[in-house]
């Protein structure tokens, strides 16, 4: 199976929205926000641009583990074209971003 453009919009956008839930948001039983508590988590969790590298190669593994195929440096820059969209999002929605 082929990435097409849905796929990757869609994909984008939950990388987005798992790197907000995991940045700033409380989550289920304010489990996020006890993880950024922690002294060893708070400094890699706490910043939206981290956080969307690690999103964006979680979500490029859960396409890869479903069957997409391509070349192996694709991948790479898949995760770095997710990350990127998730900056471009919140520097755009976000309402305390200031340039």
């Amino acid at each position: 199976m082929r990435l097409d453009w849905l796929t990757f919009w869609v994909s984008a956008i939950a990388c987005y929205r798992l790197t907000i839930l995991i940045s700033r948001d409380l989550g289920p039983w304010h489990v996020f926000k006890r993880l950024r508590t922690i002294d060893r988590c708070s400094e890699l969790l706490k910043c939206p641009f981290c956080v969307s590298i690690y999103t964006g190669s979680l979500t490029t593994l859960i396409l890869w583990l479903s069957g997409f195929v391509m070349p192996i440096g694709m991948w790479f820059l898949l995760a770095l074209s997710f990350s990127a969209v998730t900056i471009a999002l919140d520097r755009t929605f976000t309402a305390d971003y200031s340039p």
